[in-house]
């Protein structure tokens, strides 16, 4: 099933006013006055999986909330007004703690000499968008998530060989996250660089099973 509006998992949407009114499950008081707080700083909700008995045009969404509340929210389509990929690494830079910046700034080169579109999620992002010191998200063991976005074989090998070696060089912080696949599905990156037979997938609407042979399949590998 195709996502609305080209939506993805990770992406983050900005809501209407009267947002509440295209809910399609009702959220408990102080769950809709902690939603609304947030909507009102002008802040976006992330993207999640959707589920199996939701109609077409339903999204599902995610507010996390420092102390590890999280709130979900099952919503129509309607209650959109714009939606971004996640951000970039150079737009967190100023958001992430000085120890990470260096790491940082090197996925940012690696990843652009590679031509691997790199977006940010997880607290790291969750920090970034609330523009609030009063907000804490990241704690001295929080993991860098990132979802990747390859298009052909040799950048996905030559960018899990990095990663690899980079976690065998240091440990903070932990890389953790995703490659996107180029049928929109994802799959950890620490999974898909073990190369075992099977790897679990996600996409919008499906958790399943697949062969790392299928899998690497759908990339091209780029032409010398």
């Amino acid at each position: 099933m195709t996502p609305p509006d080209g939506l993805f998992r990770h992406d983050w949407v900005w809501l209407k006013r009267g947002w509440d009114r295209h809910l399609r499950t009702p959220l408990d008081k102080i769950a809709r006055t902690e939603v609304g707080t947030w909507l009102d700083g002008g802040r976006p909700l992330v993207v999640t999986r959707r589920l199996p008995d939701d109609q077409p045009g339903d999204i599902r969404l995610g507010l996390a909330l420092p102390g590890r509340r999280r709130i979900a929210l099952h919503m129509a389509g309607q209650a959109i007004a714009r939606h971004a990929s996640p951000p970039g690494l150079r737009d967190v830079l100023t958001t992430a703690p000085l120890v990470w910046r260096d790491k940082l700034e090197w996925l940012a080169a690696l990843t652009g000499a590679l031509g691997v579109p790199t977006g940010v999620y997880g607290s790291l992002a969750w920090q970034h968008f609330a523009c609030d010191g009063n907000m804490v998200y990241l704690t001295s063991g929080s993991d860098l998530d990132l979802v990747f976005r390859p298009s052909d074989l040799g950048s996905l090998e030559r960018l899990l060989r990095e990663l690899t070696a980079c976690e065998a060089r240091e440990q903070t912080p932990r890389l953790d996250g995703e490659i996107v696949l180029p049928d929109t599905s994802a799959v950890a990156w620490r999974e898909l660089a073990a190369l075992p037979e099977k790897l679990m997938t996600k996409s919008m609407d499906a958790v399943e099973m697949r062969p790392l042979a299928a899998i690497m399949a759908l990339f091209q590998r780029r032409a010398a």
